[in-house]
């Protein structure tokens, strides 16, 4: 069995290093929804999810498209 490793560069994960997040906190976050609407919004097919298992999961990739957000970092 091959073990893998997480190797840590002194710095803590910062929240937006994620490359997904739970269905409230991107509603939350992108589109300033409830709980409850985030969650209407993702079965509505608004926020897009990917299923894991019964885990739903948000790319943040997906939504930052879906708001217009540059991924470029300024000068």
């Amino acid at each position: 069995m091959t073990q893998l490793s997480i190797q840590r560069t002194g710095a803590e994960t910062k929240p937006h290093d994620c490359l997904t997040m739970s269905v409230p906190e991107a509603g939350k976050r992108y589109l300033g929804l409830s709980r409850n609407g985030s969650y209407n919004a993702a079965r509505a097919g608004i926020i897009p999810v990917v299923r894991v298992g019964k885990l739903l999961r948000v790319p943040v990739a997906a939504m930052d498209r879906l708001v217009g957000r540059s991924l470029a970092v300024a000068d």
